[in-house]
């Protein structure tokens, strides 16, 4: 079996491998670029564990084990990383704001288009990992979880019907706001209701 290494010292990694396969190995040296195409063409579209795997912030079995768990789950796999404390939250975006151009936003600092942002079920920004927060005119600013998402970017924009300007948010801040919205919106229509019934109240 031949096994590539972008690493000239894998040694220690050779011999790890070793002891879960019983087939000889013969190790070879690979271009990095090289590799991560490969792997990619393997394992089809990245996400951000793939990303942290090429990087050597995360070893194969971590990215398995979190796969299985964001599975299981239905979390994101960033957050399966973090809640399996193979990295912690300040690692994983510190390394997207290094990895990408998208400018971090502080979501608790910022002030969200409330409308705008209702205008994508809670379910879908969930899914998606996405949440619009202001309409400049030309664009709509839109926090996203995992920047490596092309598909969420190009939904977020089919739904919006207007060009995207990504910016990074957190998962946490993500569900943090969601849940804001999600009680907002259902407290208005209660209110809406009562006072329909009741032709109005007062507290």
């Amino acid at each position: 079996m031949l096994v590539a290494f972008a690493d000239p010292n894998f040694e220690q990694d050779l011999e790890k491998l070793k002891s879960k396969i019983t087939q000889k190995i013969i190790p070879v040296i690979a271009f990095r670029d090289d590799l991560e195409s490969a792997i990619q063409r393997v394992l089809g579209k990245r996400n951000i564990g793939n990303y942290l795997l090429l990087d050597g912030l995360i070893t194969r079995s971590q990215l398995n084990n979190a796969l299985d768990f964001a599975k299981k789950t239905g979390v994101r796999i960033g957050k399966a990383l973090v809640n399996r404390g193979y990295i912690t939250d300040n690692q994983l975006y510190r390394y997207l704001a290094k990895q990408t151009t998208f400018p971090f936003y502080d979501l608790a600092a910022v002030e969200i288009d409330k409308e705008l942002a209702q205008s994508i079920s809670a379910k879908t920004a969930r899914v998606l990992g996405i949440l619009p927060i202001q309409d400049t005119g030309d664009q709509v600013v839109l926090g996203i979880v995992d920047p490596f998402n092309s598909e969420a970017l190009k939904t977020a924009k089919e739904l919006l019907g207007k060009e995207i300007f990504p910016v990074l948010i957190t998962e946490n801040d993500l569900d943090k706001s969601l849940e804001k919205l999600l009680a907002g919106s259902i407290w208005h229509k209660v209110f809406r209701i009562i006072g329909q019934d009741s032709g109005g109240f007062c507290l």
